[in-house]
């Protein structure tokens, strides 16, 4: 292959490198606009659906004829650089870690594609016939991988353009995400596909049979969305948007608590009958804490007889201190009564790794690393339980959820977990303030409203900044406030209850986890050895 080959390569990669982060909510589109002296609107932050159908369209190209597997490790490396460091931009925000928030996952996944996309191109060259599915199938499977476990980072998949299109994700209720990256790669893989291939015929077979896919998809889709889900109650919820800087090192935790309660009873001045439940979101009081035990410390606060006054119950995020000596405390969700006692407490069980949870923190080297290099002193310790919070409804019954908290609510089979054991809505509560770009937010709310779809049930998202939304079990948005004002809003969620759960709350990731499979399965037939037939010419005399 000519070096103008390999520059042509490298070329592709670098568009689908741009075109990546196009597709997903941010910011380069308003900067744009503003450019040209003009004032863009919100539409321009949430990203690009047709972008999404072809971004990586060179990227399928490029590995396909990549002439060997070092070289497609290069175009890995350059793909996961650059989409990398564009979508997530906006984490050089994250104050004074911005160095470890923003250079691990850019380094991580630098690494990571460098080694992911070898196997795309050992799998572009197994079959002509069936190399757009492969493709697919192995790059919906590579998201899978990137998105669960410790290190798990949900962010920036193939599906999460499409999320405003509710007939073409409805089926993720039997896949999960996981079935709508395969579909999203696999549009992308036969537009690569159309460039690769030289049987046309063999091509028009591939994408006929891509397009009855995505038909069964939207047929589905449309089925789903006309079908009625029953609900047995109605939830009147205030959610409480403060906007407070979580950078304040002034008085921002006193403003905080204080600004809740202000627009809380705002809110209920407003509301006749006064709602079911406020929702305040994460890190709301971080001045009031409360002891394994269910105490609060310190006793005399102004949290208590504010909620008192308030006559609801409040769902805040806090701080549950487990062992003052040891300095171990939860990142935590705490459910207060009417009467300002304590019902129950969860601890976030999936913390934000190197930031949230270091490995081996007890350990006197790495203790000393992060709190003299990096400046982490105390990590929180991990939940352990899923906690289950019930409040009774004005209208009659229990309301029972579930709080994943923060980036929780990007994995699925977590948000899944509370619905199996009883949860009827998810209530995220999120501090992504910090960030300052609409677009983090948005990122953030698109990679969330899927669990509403893939479990059937309402997502209720209560934000310091941004996107405070009542998702319904559809996908669809119904109630949303704007982004970086103090605000609150009383929403009246129905509480659905289907006969059965959906496939993918009973069975969890068994579609990616069956395409790993698969695809392991391929690679060990193709190292079996072919058999050998053996030809004789013509059989001659003589001699």
């Amino acid at each position: 292959m000519t070096i103008g080959r390999k520059t042509q390569l490298l070329l592709l990669v670098l568009l689908s490198s741009v075109l990546f982060p196009l597709a997903l909510p941010n910011e380069f589109f308003g900067a744009a606009i503003r450019l040209l002296g003009l004032q863009p609107d919100e539409s321009f932050y949430w990203g690009n659906a047709i972008l999404g159908l072809i971004c990586i369209a060179p990227v399928f190209y490029a590995v396909s004829r990549a002439p060997t597997f070092g070289f497609a490790s290069l175009l890995g490396l350059i793909f996961g650089a650059i989409s990398t460091g564009l979508s997530n931009y906006w984490l050089i925000f994250f104050q004074g870690y911005s160095l470890w928030t923003f250079g691990a996952p850019l380094i991580g996944y630098t690494a990571v594609n460098a080694l992911v996309f070898p196997f795309l191109r050992g799998f572009s060259r197994m079959s002509g016939r069936f190399r757009p599915f492969l493709l697919a199938i192995a790059w919906a499977g590579y998201e899978y991988f990137k998105s669960v476990g410790f290190s798990g980072y949900p962010w920036g998949l193939i599906a999460y353009p499409m999320g405003n299109f509710l007939p073409l994700i409805q089926f993720v209720d039997t896949t999960g995400i996981w079935g709508l990256s395969f579909l999203m790669a696999l549009v992308n893989s036969l537009i690569a596909e159309y460039a690769l291939a030289g049987h046309r015929i063999l091509y028009f077979r591939q994408a006929a049979f891509g397009l009855f896919l995505v038909a069964c998809v939207f047929g589905y889709g449309t089925y789903r969305l006309a079908r009625p889900i029953p609900h047995a109650s109605t939830a009147s919820l205030l959610l409480v948007q403060q906007n407070t800087d979580p950078w304040d090192e002034g008085s921002a935790n006193n403003d905080s608590l204080r600004t809740n309660i202000d627009l809380t009873l705002r809110g209920l001045q407003s509301s006749n009958p006064a709602p079911d439940l406020a929702v305040w979101s994460e890190s709301s009081v971080t001045n009031v804490f409360v002891e394994h035990g269910n105490q609060f410390t310190p006793a005399r606060n102004p949290l208590v007889p504010a909620v008192r006054m308030m006559g609801v119950p409040v769902l805040f995020g806090g701080v549950v201190i487990l062992d003052r000596q040891k300095q171990e405390a939860w990142n935590a969700s705490v459910l207060v009564s009417p009467e300002g006692s304590i019902v129950d407490t969860y601890g976030k069980i999936h913390p934000v790794p190197m930031a949230e949870s270091i490995p081996f923190y007890e350990l006197a080297p790495v203790k000393r690393f992060f709190r003299n290099v990096v400046g982490i002193w105390n990590p929180w310790v991990s939940g352990t339980r899923y906690t289950i919070f019930n409040v009774p409804l004005r209208a009659g019954g229990q309301l029972a959820f579930g709080t994943p908290i923060c980036f929780e609510d990007a994995f699925s089979n977590l948000c899944r977990t509370y619905i199996v054991k009883g949860a009827d809505m998810l209530v995220n509560i999120t501090n992504d303030s910090w960030s300052k770009t609409w677009s983090a937010e948005i990122q953030h709310f698109a990679v969330a409203r899927f669990r509403a779809v893939e479990n059937r049930r309402v997502l209720v998202r209560s934000t310091n900044g941004g996107v405070s939304a009542v998702v319904g079990p559809w996908g669809e948005i119904r109630s949303r406030m704007p982004f970086f004002e103090k605000a609150w809003r009383t929403v009246d969620v129905p509480v659905y209850r289907e006969e059965r759960f959906t496939p993918y709350t009973r069975f969890g990731d068994w579609f990616p986890r069956l395409s790993i499979a698969f695809l392991f399965l391929v690679l060990v037939v193709a190292r079996i050895p072919k058999k050998r037939v053996v030809s004789f010419g013509p059989c001659q005399e003589g001699g």
